[in-house]
């Protein structure tokens, strides 16, 4: 499980980049109460966008499957949520993505 660190705060994703290379990027972000594997893996949607030849990269919020889980409310305000979508396209080295998400 790769994963980084941000605002003191342990992050997992994936990163996936199919066979051939990709064409474009796009950053998957699940909604509340779920996380990368349910939400996406599982789902079919990692293996739907491999076929369209897009690196999928996939992030467990904070709080959410193997990212850290932290006590104050104030840590899973919107803005940081934000910036922790941010710091993972900073961290793999990304200017531009196609951002995919639901409900949070």
């Amino acid at each position: 499980m790769p994963s980084f660190t941000t605002d003191g705060v342990a992050l997992a994703y994936d990163d996936i980049v199919p066979a051939g290379g990709a064409e474009r990027t796009v950053l998957l972000l699940h909604g509340y109460a779920s996380n990368r594997s349910e939400g996406w893996r599982r789902t079919g949607w990692y293996a739907a966008f491999e076929r369209r030849r897009m690196r999928v990269i996939a992030l467990d919020q904070r709080g959410h499957g193997e990212s850290a889980k932290l006590h104050d409310a104030q840590a899973y305000r919107r803005d940081r949520l934000a910036a922790d979508a941010i710091a993972l396209m900073d961290h793999l080295d990304l200017l531009r993505v196609d951002l995919f998400g639901y409900s949070m």
